[in-house]
């Protein structure tokens, strides 16, 4: 798979004693981001899903802030290792994401 994109991701340290989350500084990382849309009943065409794909070492957990390129920051919902061939390789790490 190719990384044509670059996005940020800020792994969670800890939340504070009112309960904000602190974030480590952003690292920039190689991704390619896709998203799925579609016609609306009013014609308007709208995201109806999205996902990003990183490199197989990205670390990525579900608290992870991701921010893409356009500012965005898409919550993080489910996070898929994307084996493909016999050798069972990981080729990239799929993370399906939220609307913002």
């Amino acid at each position: 798979m190719d990384f044509p994109d670059r996005c940020m991701i800020e792994p969670l340290l800890a939340k504070d004693v009112y309960g904000e989350c602190v974030y480590s500084p952003p690292t920039a990382v190689r991704c390619n981001y896709q998203e799925t849309s579609a016609m609306n009943a009013e014609g308007s065409n709208i995201i109806t899903s999205a996902w990003i794909a990183f490199p197989p070492r990205t670390v990525i957990t579900h608290d992870t802030r991701v921010t893409l390129l356009d500012g965005q920051q898409p919550a993080v919902m489910a996070i898929e290792p994307i084996k493909l061939g016999s050798c069972h390789r990981i080729e990239y790490i799929r993370v399906l994401t939220g609307k913002t």
